[in-house]
């Protein structure tokens, strides 16, 4: 999958999910390539998405950032949570919804550390 490349952002509809990157080698402090989410009709959840990441095998120690900025431009984006556990089929997510409330137009993923030498999939689903 591209990585991150300002003013590439893809349109995320409400109700479908995108590719950020598929069983692929990460370096870490890279980025996936930036979504611009479509603003769901309502006053209270206009936003709000969920990434999930899964590693080939076990990733050690690792943080993955979701992040967000209201202009798709590196220097915009800035962390909005973090993940940095996964369950036993080392699959981890983050959700972004009316409980961890952001307004951020698009976003992302960033790898900031990953300690094995693993595959990478992630899914950001609106």
């Amino acid at each position: 999958m591209p990585g991150y490349a300002a003013g590439r952002a893809v349109l995320l509809q409400y109700n479908k999910q995108h590719l950020l990157w598929s069983a692929e080698t990460v370096a870490a402090g890279a980025s996936s390539q930036a979504v611009h989410l479509r603003r769901i009709e309502g006053r209270s959840y206009p936003w709000g998405c969920a990434f999930e990441v899964q590693f080939s095998a076990a990733p050690g120690a690792f943080q993955v950032e979701a992040q967000a900025a209201e202009r798709d431009i590196n220097a915009s984006y800035v962390t909005i949570a973090q993940l940095n556990s996964a369950n036993a089929s080392f699959v981890g997510r983050i959700d972004l919804t009316y409980a961890t409330p952001f307004f951020g137009k698009f976003v992302r993923l960033s790898l900031t550390s990953l300690t094995n030498a693993v595959n990478v999939t992630a899914v950001v689903t609106r």
